[in-house]
């Protein structure tokens, strides 16, 4: 059996915006017109303030983190290899 090991780079809280609170007697056709403009709200929001920036966000921080580590590797660890395929996409 293989060990597994795992580690955490960077992290950072954050939390959703609460949900609106919706009228139970909301019809079928007033559900559609406040998804749509819920929608069409979520695409003027600037891409930072996405949450799917916080995946880019993460990425670059640790990016960085590789980009200001030395390695001392033996060339046929497994890691090693790894390594230099992130530094070649750099």
């Amino acid at each position: 059996m293989m060990a597994s090991q795992s580690g955490l780079l960077w992290d950072k809280l954050w939390k959703r915006e609460p949900l609106p609170i919706v009228s139970k007697k909301e019809t079928p056709a007033q559900k559609k017109k406040r998804q749509a403009a819920s929608r069409k709200e979520k695409r003027k929001r600037p891409f930072k303030e996405k949450e799917s920036y916080r995946w880019v966000e993460a990425f670059q921080e640790v990016q960085n983190i590789f980009n200001q580590l030395e390695f001392l590797s033996f060339k046929n660890s497994r890691i090693f290899s790894s390594l230099c395929r992130l530094r070649q996409r750099n």
